[in-house]
């Protein structure tokens, strides 16, 4: 009974009255559904594939960048470094300058 309200035409009601089973339906149901779930699987696979190529790139662009940024600081330190030599020299030079009054 419980059959017959997922798959009709697996039951057939006999002349006395009972309920025959008939699996071929039910067989066909299971081929088509395990069809189904490949196909999801395999887009899946797909979907996955297309997201790791996505995730390496984007693993490369970040390494590419922390190299800049690393770059960037170390010619941050050597301007600042310069600018500070720059200030010793103006301020030993003019020292009622603005910036050195600080």
């Amino acid at each position: 009974q419980e059959v017959q309200t997922v798959i009709p035409e697996a039951v057939v009601e006999r002349e006395d009255g009972f309920l025959e089973l008939n699996v071929d339906p039910i067989h066909w149901a299971l081929v088509n559904a395990t069809q189904e779930q490949q196909k999801i699987i395999e887009n899946n696979i797909a979907m996955m594939k297309t997201m790791e190529t996505g995730v390496l790139s984007n693993s490369r662009k970040i390494a590419s960048l922390e190299e800049e940024v690393t770059d960037l600081r170390s010619k941050y330190s050597d301007v600042k470094s310069q600018l500070s030599d720059i200030m010793s020299i103006l301020c030993s030079i003019k020292p009622d300058t603005p910036a050195c009054l600080k």
